[in-house]
């Protein structure tokens, strides 16, 4: 949908890498009849971070589109750093099927040694507010990078999850 981030996660082989592919309004539109054609059952936006304010609009509006097609489930992986009330509104409104959270560990020294200072407290209260608000009807998961700095307290991110009532 875009092609930037907020963050600069430590591990990140998209992060140096500059590119103008970015999906606009003409494009999304040609891939509409390919999605109702073939009866396409899944898809996930991913890619950098899709709720960027500059993005998110857009992002949105093709997010409406697709909770028109009643067979198609579609989900978003985010980094969780931007979801203000007004989209956690928006998002209520739409047939959202999953949410992925990136955050990659449950001591927030070791997630903003990988993904950037206040990061964690940024995820932690995006993760309160959709499981609060019963977003893509609690299909919410919380997605881990494992990396040398957070293989050792990889387990606890399942007991942090369960804080949100939240899949892993």
């Amino acid at each position: 949908v875009n092609n930037k981030c907020n963050l600069a996660c430590s591990y990140c082989y998209f992060q140096n890498k500059p590119s103008e592919d970015i999906l606009l309004e003409e494009d999304f539109s040609k891939i509409l009849p390919i999605i109702k054609n073939n009866q396409i059952k899944l898809l996930t936006f991913a890619g950098k971070e899709v709720f960027l304010p500059s993005s998110q609009e857009r992002t949105l509006k093709f997010m409406k589109i697709l909770s028109s097609y009643d067979k198609l489930k579609f989900g978003v992986v985010s980094n969780g750093t931007n979801f203000d009330d007004e989209l956690i509104k928006n998002l209520k409104k739409l047939k959202l099927g999953f949410i992925d959270i990136s955050i990659d560990s449950y001591d927030e020294k070791i997630n903003n040694i990988t993904r950037g200072n206040s990061s964690y407290m940024k995820c932690v209260d995006t993760l309160r507010k959709l499981s609060s608000n019963n977003i893509a009807e609690g299909n919410i998961y919380v997605a881990v990078t494992l990396t040398k700095i957070n293989i050792e307290s990889f387990f606890e991110i399942f007991n942090f999850s369960k804080k949100f009532k939240i899949n892993h």
